[in-house]
């Protein structure tokens, strides 16, 4: 009886070491499990964070407050330990890739079962700020100095060549007067001698005479010749038809001025640049002609290039031609979801500013209340363009 009792003793010995085993076994699985749960947590934590900072960058370009504001864009809602503590760091602009882009180390140290853990989460947004300035374009003007231009039209045509150069633009630009024959001109510069040259022979002219288009388009491609700008813009203002028949002036642009590869005007250098030419056929000219010869290698749209207006529009439609060329930054690398800044403030698509898939650009207005083309023409502007989602690359 006593050696069965003994057995039985024995037995539950074994049945409590084994249960207190179990347990402290359970307890051990009970942390890990929690353990686990709580580093998926954190985790998603982490990515939540980097995600809220680099929609925060997309939409608001306020490059400054983000890193130093990182408790306030979703990365203070630590519900699981309150232990965690986060820091950002910017990595700043990778432009070794195309488009560039802006890059974000978020950092989460927190502790799991008692063991303190680094977690550090990547963010990555395309950014386009390397071709913001104004482009290196200069602007040839060939002026109807005809015997028909006498009056109101050659008074209306001084007195925008007198505005355009109080403008002040800091572009390179020439004059070239014209009647049947190139009167006078300038070369392609600017600054404040330059500009007087440009007066001097303007008020000093009136006009008399016939009409050539080829020779002043032939005075144009010298003076291109013997610069190196980037892209060049021929205004031509008349308000006759050439003298010497349309065919001369159409044949000479197709055979010489658009006689390149398209893509010199999809990716203009000094190298190779575009030339694009616009017309202003005054009053009763013959647009005939104008409608022809005006665009570039890619595009000859009349609608786009050659505008018929009357002599009290001469001013208007040169300054809308400027802004035209001068408010415009491309080619872009990236064509959906644009997010264009000028410094902080968010610019509004098909107001502010529109994106032109043809050539890869994006063109610039003035519309209130940002008036960014105008900025931009007296160099007040910064423009940076984002595009997509941010990217988050974990490191753990």
């Amino acid at each position: 009886m006593q050696k069965n009792q003994s057995k039985k003793g024995f037995a539950a010995l074994v049945v409590c070491t084994i249960s207190a085993v179990l347990a402290g076994l359970a307890f051990l699985v009970m942390q890990i499990g929690g353990g686990y749960r709580q580093l998926s947590e954190e985790r998603q934590l982490l990515d939540t964070c980097a995600m809220s900072i680099g929609m925060d960058i997309v939409y608001t370009n306020n490059d400054e407050k983000f890193c130093d504001n990182i408790e306030g864009l979703g990365c203070n809602l630590d519900f699981i330990s309150n232990q965690s503590q986060f820091s950002c760091i910017d990595d700043g602009l990778d432009c070794s890739v195309v488009p560039c882009k802006r890059k974000f180390t978020i950092t989460s140290d927190y502790i799991v079962n008692g063991v303190e853990v680094t977690d550090s989460t990547y963010v990555e947004i395309n950014e386009e700020n390397h071709d913001v300035q104004k482009i290196n374009a200069a602007v040839i003007l060939l002026l109807d100095f005809s015997g028909s231009m006498k009056g109101n039209r050659i008074t209306q045509l001084k007195s925008a060549v007198q505005t355009f150069v109080a403008q002040n633009y800091d572009l390179d630009y020439a004059v070239v007067l014209y009647n049947s024959d190139v009167i006078n001109f300038t070369e392609i510069s600017k600054g404040l001698n330059h500009d007087q040259r440009v007066l001097s022979i303007v008020n000093g002219n009136n006009p008399a005479g016939g009409t050539n288009f080829v020779k002043p388009l032939q005075k144009s491609k010298d003076l291109i010749d013997r610069t190196n700008n980037e892209a060049y813009y021929i205004i031509m203002v008349s308000d006759g038809s050439p003298n010497e028949g349309g065919s001369d002036s159409i044949n000479y642009v197709q055979n010489v001025l658009r006689n390149r590869d398209v893509n010199d005007c999809y990716y203009s250098t000094s190298n190779s640049p575009c030339i694009t030419l616009y017309s202003l056929a005054v009053d009763n000219a013959d647009t005939t002609v104008l409608n022809q010869i005006s665009g570039n290698a890619i595009n000859q749209n009349p609608d786009e290039y050659s505008f018929s207006i009357n002599a009290n529009q001469v001013l208007t439609a040169f300054s809308a031609l400027i802004a035209e060329i001068v408010c415009r930054i491309g080619p872009v690398f990236s064509s959906n979801d644009l997010h264009v800044f000028n410094n902080t403030i968010k610019l509004r698509e098909n107001l502010d500013f529109v994106y032109d898939d043809l050539f890869n650009i994006i063109k610039f207005y003035d519309i209130p209340p940002n008036n960014i083309c105008n900025l931009m023409l007296t160099n007040n502007s910064n423009i940076t363009i984002r595009s997509g989602d941010p990217k988050i690359y974990a490191e753990f």
